[in-house]
């Protein structure tokens, strides 16, 4: 099964170690699922763990660890991506766009996007 998290779920299961967010993380370092994700992705995680707020919440061993394990064992999907405009945050179409690339599902983006129909994607 292929899977795209939102870097939020990636960034919770760092904050909170026995959240839902680090089970998935856990299932997939367990090879339960394929995680799909992109070098824009990999960018992102790298550069919310480095904000302030967040990194003095969060073991910055671990931080590294998950974005490399991500960069080596995740499929990576390398642009370019479909064009994708119906996520509430513009930031997250190009998860969008890789999950309708490959037909996966989508954990943790917010309802709105979640329920938007193959159609519109």
């Amino acid at each position: 099964m292929l899977v795209v998290l939102d870097t939020n779920v990636l960034v919770s299961a760092l904050l909170s170690p026995a959240s839902a967010s680090a089970s998935l993380v856990t299932l997939w370092q367990r090879g339960r699922f394929a995680l799909l994700s992109t070098p824009e992705q990999i960018d992102e995680l790298n550069r919310v763990t480095r904000y302030p707020k967040i990194r003095q919440r969060l073991n910055t061993a671990l931080a590294g660890r998950l974005i490399n394990d991500i960069r080596n064992l995740a499929t990576l999907v390398m642009p370019p991506l479909p064009e994708v405009l119906v996520s509430p945050d513009p930031y997250d179409n190009y998860l969008l766009a890789m999950a309708s690339s490959r037909g996966c599902g989508l954990f943790g983006l917010r309802r709105q996007a979640r329920r938007a129909q193959p159609e519109h994607i």
